[in-house]
């Protein structure tokens, strides 16, 4: 099978079993790019080089495509530009792996931070205590000094300025999502990943229309 037809492969199987991911990931388009190493998504597509999908075992496409999928889901591609690009990806790839626990070679926030206090954080939060960590961060996050495609897919510093090249502000994406969200929501067609942390998904979606909603929501921050 091609690259093209493994990722079709998987997406398929989305849209009885992940509706939500299958409904976001459909109003992206599949681009072949060579000039990248692994795999993007940015300004309505979701970019990829043939040879990083090529080498993946079945098992880690699966979940390199959900970790994308969900990314698209929470919109860290479409929210306001942070800076530098490698904390802007680590924050993003912390959030995914703290709720999605793939075994693609992301750290958990213990394994950054050395305790549990900020397991299961959101994007902002993760962005901050990064910042606030900079630059002894490096040490912590993944190792791509090796010829490891995975590895330099899950490594900030080799990967974060090329795979959020074009992330910022993108209101017509957000509300494009944000009305799969409102239909997985009316129609209880979450499917089982996004389906486990719907009220994180849910909030900042209100709270972009309603700010005092964060008020009666303090468990569930904005992801």
């Amino acid at each position: 099978m091609t690259a093209r037809e493994r990722i079709r492969a998987v997406v398929e199987k989305w849209f009885l079993v992940e509706p939500l991911l299958f409904a976001v990931w459909t109003t992206h388009a599949l681009v072949v790019n060579p000039h990248i190493r692994t795999i993007r998504v940015r300004r309505g597509q979701v970019e990829y080089h043939p040879h990083f999908i090529e080498v993946l075992e079945n098992h880690q496409l699966e979940e390199v495509l959900a970790f994308e999928a969900m990314r698209i889901v929470l919109k860290h591609p479409y929210l306001r530009r942070r800076e530098p690009a490698e904390l802007a990806y680590a924050a993003s790839n912390l959030t995914l792996q703290e709720y999605l626990e793939t075994s693609l070679p992301f750290p958990r926030a213990r394994d950054i931070f050395g305790h549990d206090e900020f397991n299961k954080q959101y994007y902002e939060f993760y962005y901050q205590q990064l910042a606030d960590l900079a630059p002894t961060v490096h040490a912590l996050l993944p190792d791509a000094s090796v010829l490891d495609l995975l590895a330099i897919y899950a490594d900030a510093h080799t990967s974060g300025q090329q795979n959020t090249e074009a992330w910022d502000t993108d209101e017509l994406r957000v509300d494009t999502i944000d009305d799969k969200i409102r239909t997985a929501h009316e129609t209880n067609a979450w499917g089982t990943v996004a389906g486990r942390y719907k009220e994180q998904i849910l909030v900042p979606r209100q709270c972009a229309v309603n700010p005092s909603v964060l008020d009666t929501h303090e468990a569930q921050p904005p992801v």
